[in-house]
């Protein structure tokens, strides 16, 4: 068995509607699991912006030390940096 694939925001995403659905159907019982996604996404929206603005921010930035950058850029999809 190989290693397993990591979600991306659109399955957090169906995950999510679906919870919705469930929890619409059979009671908030279920509301911790919406929750759970939904802080999910929350979190990798907010790292994201988080990252970029710093990104953003060093490109202005002044300072003396060099701006060295890889090219790499944070991909929303899967909460990592990606080439």
């Amino acid at each position: 068995m190989g290693r397993p694939k990591a979600l991306t925001t659109g399955d957090i995403e169906h995950a999510l509607d679906i919870a919705a659905r469930v929890v619409d159907l059979f009671g908030f019982q279920y509301w911790p699991i919406f929750e759970r996604l939904e802080a999910e996404l929350e979190r990798r929206a907010s790292r994201e912006e988080r990252l970029n603005a710093r990104l953003n921010q060093s490109m202005t930035d002044q300072s003396p030390v060099p701006n060295v950058r890889s090219g790499r850029r944070f991909s929303r999809d899967d909460g990592h940096l990606g080439a």
